[in-house]
C-alpha cells in the first residue's frame, strides 16, 4: 500500500489573507444598519457613538495588520490578493472615517466659533440700543437672534455637542413665546396711558384701561415663571433631545453657570414690573372711586383735586411707578455691564 498523503494545513498567512477581509464586510454591514435605524428615527447617544467608532476603527486596523501578514508569506504560498484586497478595502474605510471625523470636528469648532460671534453680537447691540433714561428697548431682537443662531449651531455640529444646541434652542424658542406675549400685553398696556388721565372720558375708560394692565400682569407673572423655573425646562429640553444622562448634570451646570448673574437681575426687573402693574392698577382705582371730584389740566397733564387725601395717594403712586422705573434701568445696565 502506498503511504497516506500528507495532512494539508492552510499556512496561517494564507488564513490571515482570508481573514483581512472580514472586518471590511462587518463593518459594511454596520453601516448599512446605522443608517437604517437613522432612517426609522432612532438616535444613538453620543457616548454609543464614540464606543461604535472606536471599535469599528479598531476592526479595520485588526483587518490590515491581517493583510499585512499575508503578504508576508507571498513568497512561500502565494495568494497575494486576499491580504492586498484587505489592506486596501479596510484601509479606504479608515481613511474615509478619519476624514469625516475630522472634518466633523472642524464644522463644530466653526459652528461654536460662530455661535460666540453672533453672542457677542447681541450683547453690542444691545448696549448700542440702551439709553440711561428710557433704559433698553430692543423688543424681540435679541432672542430672535439667539434662537436662529442656536439653531444654525445645531445644523452645523455634531454628537453630544449638536444635542446641546437642539435643546438650546427648543428652550430659546419657548422664551420667545413667552416674550412675544408679554411684548403683546407690554404695547397695549402702554398704550392704555394709564398715567396720563386727560384721556380719560368716562368711568369705562378706566375698565378698558384695567383689563389690559391685568393682562400686562398675566403675562409678566408667566415670564416670571418661566425664568424661575428656567434650569428645569433646559434640563427637560435636554432630556428630550435625548441627550446622555451621564451628561446631564456637566450641561446643566454650564447652563447654570451663564444664568447665575443674569437671573436675579432678569428677576428683579420682573418684580418691578409688577408693582408698577398694581400700583397702577391702585391708580385707576383711585380715579374711579373719585370720579367726579378731579379734572385734568391738558395743557400741563397735572390733575387738579381739591381733595387733599386725593392728592396724597396719586403723587404716592405716580412716585412708586417713577421710582420702580428707574430702579429697572438701573438693573438693565447692571444686565448689560462687562463682566
Amino acid at each position: 500500500m502506498p503511504p497516506p498523503l500528507p495532512e494539508y494545513r492552510e499556512p496561517f498567512s494564507v488564513k490571515a489573507g482570508k481573514l483581512s477581509l472580514a472586518p471590511f464586510l462587518i463593518v459594511l454591514v454596520l453601516i448599512f444598519a446605522h443608517g437604517a435605524l437613522k432612517n426609522s428615527g432612532y438616535s444613538m447617544s453620543p457616548r454609543v457613538a464614540i464606543l461604535g467608532f472606536g471599535a469599528t476603527m479598531a476592526l479595520l486596523v485588526a483587518g490590515v495588520v491581517c493583510g499585512i501578514i499575508a503578504l508576508t508569506g507571498l513568497g512561500k504560498h502565494g495568494r497575494p490578493i486576499p491580504g492586498i484586497l484587505g489592506i486596501l478595502l479596510n484601509g479606504l474605510i479608515i481613511f474615509i472615517g478619519v476624514t469625516n471625523f475630522y472634518a466633523g470636528r472642524m464644522r463644530a469648532l466653526e459652528a461654536q466659533r460662530k455661535l460666540q460671534q453672533s453672542l457677542a453680537g447681541i450683547r453690542q447691540d444691545m448696549k448700542a440700543s440702551f439709553n440711561p433714561t428710557n433704559g433698553l428697548d430692543t423688543g424681540l431682537k435679541p432672542i430672535t437672534q439667539l434662537k436662529q443662531s442656536l439653531e444654525s449651531a445645531s445644523t452645523e455640529s455634531q454628537g453630544e455637542q449638536k444635542l446641546y444646541f437642539q435643546a438650546a434652542a427648543a428652550y430659546a424658542r419657548k422664551m420667545q413665546a413667552i416674550m412675544t406675549e408679554f411684548s403683546e400685553a407690554t404695547k397695549e398696556a402702554t398704550a392704555a396711558e394709564v398715567l396720563v388721565p386727560y384721556r380719560v372720558e368716562s368711568k369705562d375708560d378706566l375698565s378698558a384701561k384695567r383689563q389690559m394692565v391685568e393682562k400686562f400682569l398675566a403675562a409678566n407673572d408667566k415670564f416670571t415663571s418661566f425664568v424661575s423655573h428656567s434650569a428645569n425646562v433646559f434640563s427637560n429640553e435636554l432630556i428630550n433631545a435625548r441627550v446622555d444622562r451621564s451628561a446631564l448634570p456637566k450641561m446643566l451646570a454650564g447652563f447654570e453657570a451663564g444664568q447665575s448673574q443674569v437671573r436675579p437681575l432678569v428677576l428683579k426687573i420682573r418684580n418691578l414690573d409688577s408693582d408698577i402693574g398694581h400700583a397702577s392698577l391702585e391708580m385707576i382705582d383711585l380715579l374711579a372711586t373719585n370720579w367726579g371730584d378731579w379734572k385734568c389740566d391738558r395743557g400741563t397733564g397735572r390733575l387738579i383735586s381739591n381733595d387733599s387725601q386725593f392728592r396724597e395717594n396719586y403723587n404716592r403712586l405716580l412716585q412708586r411707578i417713577q421710582d420702580d422705573q428707574k430702579a429697572e434701568i438701573a438693573a438693565q445696565a447692571k444686565i448689560l455691564a462687562p463682566k
